[in-house]
Formats: C-alpha cells, sequence, structure tokens
C-alpha cells in the first residue's frame, strides 16, 4: 500500500472531525442558552452603524447605546465594522452565525497549515 500526501490528509481531516465535533458540541449548547455569547460585541456594533458613539455613551451613562449582557465595547472600531453583517440579523440568529463563522475559520485554518 503506498501512502500519499492525501491519505495522510485524509487521515487527519477525520481524526480532527472525530475530536471537533463532541468537543464544540458543549459550545453549541452555550450558544443555544440565553446567557451564551455574551463576549460577541453584536449591541456596540449596531450602535457604531447607527452613528452612536458606544464609548461616549457608556461613559457618560446617557443610556444611547443600551448594555447588553457584558456588552460595553472594550473593543476598537475596526471589529465592529468586520461583524457588521451579523448586526442584519437578531440575536439569536446572529450568535448561531457567529458560531458557525468561527467554525468555518477553523477548518480552513487547519487545511491552509497542511
Amino acid at each position: 500500500m503506498k501512502f500519499t500526501k492525501d491519505y495522510f490528509f485524509e487521515i487527519f481531516f477525520f481524526i480532527f472531525l472525530i475530536i471537533l465535533v463532541p468537543s464544540y458540541s458543549s459550545t453549541f449548547k452555550e450558544i443555544l442558552s440565553d446567557s451564551g455569547s455574551a463576549d460577541f460585541h453584536w449591541q456596540p456594533a449596531r450602535c457604531a452603524f447607527q452613528g452612536i458613539n458606544h464609548y461616549q455613551s457608556y461613559l457618560t451613562g446617557d443610556g444611547k447605546c443600551l448594555t447588553f449582557k457584558s456588552q460595553i465595547g472594550e473593543y476598537l472600531q475596526g471589529f465592529y465594522i468586520i461583524i457588521f453583517p451579523f448586526t442584519l440579523f437578531d440575536w439569536n440568529e446572529a450568535k448561531v452565525l457567529w458560531f458557525v463563522f468561527n467554525v468555518i475559520l477553523l477548518i480552513s485554518i487547519c487545511y491552509l497549515l497542511m
């Protein structure tokens, strides 16, 4: 039997999936819970695209940008530009899409490293 690069890639990918699926099942359950994905800064991104300075709103407490879970906008504005497409969905849909996007990135990175 001749072992090729494709053969090793398929074995590695299969092992990777065997490890990935069970380890991410608990993560997916957490995302579907009410308290899940609190660190996905969806609310500050929405404020940024509504023209509200969420930093100033948080510091002054004026209530223009509501505090949602633990999302008080600690990240730079560039991050909110990146996650803009997720602000087009409601919270529950956005956090599931964010999870799926992260899994796709994880698999893509592993593939590109091969």
